[in-house]
């Protein structure tokens, strides 16, 4: 299930989810979060997807999930349905450590394509690794029907 903080504690809740999974992303007005698990309890997450880093028409997107149950068509099409569709973005960039062979394998797996290597522009010692996806390319949009996924109000 597709979960929407609605409330501080669930807005911390998520962002303590993507710090422990090394994603430290700065509480800002700008932060906008939405998770892939239960309120109910127990209370569980299984991954969140984060967007900070407005600029003009594009924004940063990081993502961190536990196991692989979270990594479904619906929660992809959320993922990339709210930057692309909602706020009408064109650009979408992951910056990621170079040293995060995981994560560099999962955004290019699900789409994104390297632009650039900044060095030592994670932290001291680590590269940074900057991906994109464009709207066109985002198989994820083309792939799902929009109206199944988030039927119109009558």
């Amino acid at each position: 299930m597709i979960l929407r903080p609605n409330s501080t504690d669930e807005l911390k809740y998520l962002h303590s989810f993507l710090k422990e999974r090394g994603v430290d992303l700065p509480v800002e007005p700008n932060l906008r979060m939405f998770a892939h698990g239960t309120w109910s309890s127990p209370r569980q997450v299984n991954a969140v997807v984060a967007y900070n880093g407005f600029v003009g028409k594009t924004c940063c997107m990081h993502i961190a999930g536990d196991g692989a149950r979270w990594l479904d068509r619906q929660f992809l099409y959320a993922g990339f349905h709210y930057p692309f569709v909602i706020c009408d973005l064109v650009t979408i960039f992951a910056p990621v450590p170079a040293d995060n062979e995981q994560a560099l394998r999962f955004n290019r797996k699900i789409g994104f394509h390297d632009v650039l290597s900044v060095k030592n522009g994670w932290e001291a010692g680590v590269d940074m690794c900057l991906l994109r996806m464009n709207k066109e390319e985002c198989r994820w949009l083309k792939e799902l029907n929009s109206e199944k996924l988030f039927p119109k109000a009558a």
